[in-house]
């Protein structure tokens, strides 16, 4: 019976799938000027590979999304769901806005910013799922790991290339 499917289960990959899309979309829109700005920024020597963290960033959204699904399933629904799905639907917000404002608009400072609201409201979603759904936690893990990484990457490049480092 049609009302008994679970929706969420095409609105959650829906969402992710949007994001990652137009994210890419985003780096990829900003053209040759983008690729060669990124290539031309001072970058830490552990710096990984483009490809590599394309890889890295597929793995992570598909886990995302299973964790988020396995999340908003648990059978006893509560307002922690809710709250969930507010930190979460920020972490997204602010996951989209990273792309554009590093990649597209070339600002390192601003980008740093949004990059810690990722990491926190990553965390702060972790910490929710955590009460509901140990195992949606669980997979979140690696998300709010990389996003760690990144953010500590991002904050390197913004260093390596401030004013007073030219």
């Amino acid at each position: 019976m049609i009302s008994d499917f679970p929706f969420n289960f095409i609105i959650i990959p829906a969402i992710i799938i949007y994001i990652a899309v137009k994210g890419a979309r985003q780096i990829k829109n900003a053209g040759g000027d983008s690729g060669r700005w990124y290539r031309n920024l001072h970058k830490p020597k552990w710096t990984p590979s483009g490809q590599l963290i394309g890889e890295i960033w597929t793995f992570l959204y598909v886990i995302t999304g299973g964790a988020i699904m396995w999340f908003w399933n648990v059978p006893a629904f509560s307002w922690f769901h809710i709250v969930g799905a507010v930190i979460l639907l920020m972490n997204a917000y602010y996951h989209f806005t990273w792309n554009k404002v590093f990649f597209g608009q070339h600002d390192l400072p601003q980008s740093y910013k949004i990059i810690q609201r990722v990491f926190y409201t990553a965390i702060l979603s972790l910490v929710a799922m955590a009460i509901l759904s140990p195992i949606g936690a669980f997979l979140m893990l690696p998300y709010v790991l990389w996003l760690g990484f990144a953010m500590r990457l991002n904050k390197q490049i913004l260093d390596l290339n401030s004013p007073e480092k030219k």
